[in-house]
């Protein structure tokens, strides 16, 4: 494993070597960015952002969002159960939950339409022309769900003049990737043209099925994109966009961890073959499915038309979202859950309206309203197995069969007959969500040029945003038990006739009071009960601590609604000491909507979560040195976020609250040069220094549960005030090189990449089990290229020195003291072919 030293060292070392090579007139590009929804320079642009071209995207094999990572060190995307559940986090703050009602804390916007939920953005990027990262809170220009930043993706426009090409992947793990693109004008039109581009991505899986020998975590994606632009008069321009992606992958597999001892014995005696307790040896075995289906399409029209000091540009869209994932949560290969599915799909409707001054203006401005409309499905259904009331008496020492036997003989429980059990095959947990969502927003910004070199900028964007759920959730089995609480209730007839202060007491209960009758003292005095409130034995099956309750068979039902307003801004000072030296401090605050826990729950009708409001205080200077053959860009910040949305999965289900207060301090960097006409080099990275302020209902980690007298046991949740973040790295580096020769008359070139990451914690309840160490990833390609760029051929690979660290760690489904883990990708190599017509 290569430790933190050696990473600084491998990118330190390899930004020296490019230092010294030699300096000629190499000047690089201007930069032009939209990041303002106005046309500008990425130098004078005031904002902490990264724009990668498609030209730095071939070079680096970037395929899709996740991809990304390796070029811009503040950015960290992590696929956890599917597709859909991948979280995107800037500057450490990002949204994480299996769960329809949270939204992503970083915006995503494809040619200006916002994709409300990560699943929609995940697809294989088609026909870009760049990427735009903006970082810190943009929720000013770019509306709610924003605070941790925005990803804008620009993709190539219609041409009059006709052009296509494509191109060819071949890999190992037989991975076959095809793109094309045509665009030409319509029949002879001078006004009219079409781009056609797609995609298809097929790759075998990662990780091994032992129980048939299939593969998991495998691509199978397609994605198609049709477009027309029609340009009339000089100062109209209508841009119509069709798409439509679809993912169909057994995805996602985890393998285990750490078996907790009486887990991994009760299991084996049920007949599990529960494999290596590796992750990285990629082996698991399973005997349901592991399969996600994604699909999600669009229209949209953007329509600009210029007057003579100001532009109007209309951008409407209608998108379209489904997803099916029909999962065996155990992971193993008997049967504790038949299948955990879950079916979210929504459509969405927007519009954005805004008109922005053009020239040079002592005051230019923008204005403008958008509207955004969504109706959302969402459908979680868990099916107990037959092994798992086995199980669950095994683990709780015979209490599962001795509460079966009492409670139906003395007909405590409602809707429970004799001969009623625990845990029985084929019942379950189904939940049902319909929930609306419309929001209006009204926006402006301006900028004072008080001097040629000194602006004044700020802008300011009301928001208002209404909720409404219904919702009806399903138990039909004898099996809700929540033991989370401070004591135990023991209720007759749906009345509580006695609560016990805990453990203590449940120990010491009178098998004569009149309270119990005998029956329920014979369980309260039972070995195994009082093991499952004392040493959480019971946990197995997903049981807290420390309270008994039970809910009758049936199903429940509840709607609400919830309104929220916000006023969102920023305030910036930029100065321009010369054409190539900028510097600007900016303020801002920034916004994410709160809304619905859309979750199975014990009992309906708990679980709304507030809104997130962020504010951040940013310092920054960009420059163009060395006759424009370098650029650096420098930042450093402060954020603090109150009311952090988080969801911890529990092994059971999600826990879904908002923390108290959030800060993160950090400075970032971004350099690249052009040492000679033959070299180009970058050095990105960020340190980032987080932790919780504030947040007296953290996480507790399973051996907390288990210790006696310890807070999280008695409370079920403890003070995590002072606390580093979760999935928080202090250092993230990232550094390129790529040097081209003449070859006769081809040019050949050879590239490498370095990334470092510091060590971090995934688990949100900071269990030292989930840890990962600091890592390098090392990437490189090699190729050559037609001199008048009608076909370029590569061979590449990624992560050469097979580096290994988990994506996320998680408490095994049913088996609390258990651990599962989500591996990165091995090593990966191919060969690629572009050609151009």
């Amino acid at each position: 494993m290569i430790n933190k030293k050696t990473g600084l060292l491998v990118s330190s070392t390899l930004i020296a070597s490019f230092a010294l090579a030699p300096i000629a007139s190499a000047q690089m590009d201007v930069i032009v960015v939209t990041a303002q929804k106005r046309k500008s320079t990425l130098q004078e642009t005031p904002i902490a952002m990264s724009a990668l071209s498609i030209e730095a995207m071939n070079d680096a094999q970037i395929s899709d969002v996740q991809d990304m990572q390796a070029l811009i060190p503040s950015l960290n995307v992590p696929q956890f159960a599917a597709p859909a559940q991948t979280t995107i986090r800037i500057r450490g703050l990002g949204t994480a939950g299996f769960n329809a009602g949270l939204e992503p804390s970083v915006g995503v916007f494809i040619d200006g339409v916002y994709r409300s939920r990560v699943g929609a953005a995940l697809n294989d990027m088609i026909d870009v022309e760049r990427v735009e990262v903006l970082r810190g809170p943009q929720s000013t220009i770019y509306g709610k769900n924003t605070p941790a930043g925005v990803i804008s993706i620009l993709t190539q426009k219609p041409a009059l003049e006709f052009d296509a090409g494509t191109e060819f992947t071949f890999g190992n793990y037989k991975q076959r990737i095809l793109k094309g693109y045509i665009t030409d004008a319509v029949g002879d039109s001078e006004t009219l043209s079409y781009r056609l581009s797609g995609v298809l991505n097929i790759r075998d899986g990662f990780i091994e099925n032992m129980n048939d020998g299939s593969d998991i975590n495998n691509r199978d994606r397609f994605g198609i994109r049709g477009q027309i632009l029609f340009e009339p008069r000089d100062d109209i321009s209508m841009r119509f966009i069709a798409d439509y992606n679809k993912i169909n992958e057994n995805c996602c597999a985890a393998p285990f961890v750490f078996h907790d001892p009486d887990n991994f014995k009760f299991i084996t005696l049920l007949g599990a073959n529960l494999g290596p307790v590796d992750p990285f040896k990629r082996r698991v075995n399973v005997n349901g499915k592991v399969l996600t289906e994604n699909k999600t399409s669009g229209l949209s029209a953007e329509i600009v038309k210029s007057f003579d000091s100001f532009d109007v540009t209309s951008i409407t869209a209608f998108r379209k979202f489904e997803e099916i994932s029909d999962i065996d949560a155990d992971f193993i290969d008997i049967d504790l859950t038949q299948r955990r599915s879950l079916d979210d799909n929504y459509t969405t409707f927007t519009q954005e309206l805004r008109l922005t001054s053009t020239g040079d203006n002592a005051v230019d401005w923008m204005v403008g309203g958008y509207y955004f409309s969504q109706d959302l499905f969402a459908a979680n259904n868990t099916i107990f197995g037959s092994d798992l009331r086995k199980f669950a008496n095994f683990a709780s020492k015979g209490l599962v069969a001795g509460l079966e036997g009492a409670y139906a003989a003395t007909g405590e429980i409602p809707n429970v007959v004799p001969g009623s059990t625990f845990f029985a095959a084929g019942t379950g947990l189904n939940a049902k969500f319909n929930q609306d969502s419309e929001s209006y927003a009204v926006f402006g910004t301006a900028d004072w040029h008080v001097t040629e070199q000194l602006t004044v900028s700020g802008g300011l964007r009301y928001t208002n945003e209404t909720k409404s759920v219904n919702a009806k959730i399903v138990n039909d089995s004898f099996s809700q038990i929540d033991l989370k609480d401070t004591a135990v209730a023991l209720t007759i007839g749906g009345i509580v006739q006695k609560t016990l202060p805990g453990a203590a007491a449940a120990a010491a209960a009178d098998s004569t009071s009149p309270f119990f009758g005998a029956p329920v003292a014979a369980i309260m005095g039972h070995p195994g009960f009082i093991a499952a409130v004392t040493s959480r034995v019971t946990t197995a099956v997903g049981i807290g601590i420390n309270k008994l309750k039970f809910f009758p068979v049936g199903s429940s039902a509840f709607t609400d609604t919830r309104s929220e307003d916000n006023v969102s801004g920023n305030v910036t000072v930029s100065y321009n000491w010369s054409d190539n030296f900028n510097v600007y401090g900016k303020y801002s605050r920034g916004f994410k909507a709160g809304g619905f826990n859309l979750s199975n729950r014990s009992r309906a009708g708990a679980g709304t979560f507030d809104a997130e409001t962020i504010t951040a205080y940013e310092l920054g200077l960009k420059a163009r040195l060395f006759d424009n053959r370098v650029r650096l860009s420098l930042a450093g910040f402060d954020q603090r976020l109150h009311g952090q949305q988080v969801a911890i999965f529990n092994g059971t289900t999600f826990d879904l609250n908002n923390a108290g207060d959030v800060s993160i301090q950090g400075v970032e960097w971004d350099i690249q040069a052009a040492p000679s006409d033959n070299l180009f080099v970058t050095f990105a990275g960020s340190y980032l220094n987080g932790k919780y302020n504030s947040f007296d209902k953290g996480p507790c980690t399973a051996g907390e549960r288990a210790i006696a007298g310890h807070a999280c046991q008695v409370k079920g949740f403890q003070d995590f005030s002072g606390k580093k973040l979760d999935n928080l790295a202090k250092w993230n580096l990232a550094a390129s090189a790529k040097y081209t020769v003449p070859i006769g008359k081809y040019e050949g070139f050879i590239r490498g990449e370095a990334t470092y990451r510091s060590e971090f914690n995934p688990k949100a309840d900071l269990d030292p089990v989930g840890k990962q160490p600091s890592t390098v990833f090392l990437n490189a390609s090699v190729g050559i290229a037609d001199a008048d760029d009608l076909w370029d051929v590569s061979l590449w690979g990624r992560n050469l020195t097979d580096e290994k660290v988990l994506q996320g760690v998680f408490n095994s489904v049913g088996q609390t003291g258990s651990f599962n883990g989500y591996p990165n990708d091995p090593t990966t190599y191919g060969v690629t072919l572009r050609l151009h017509y």
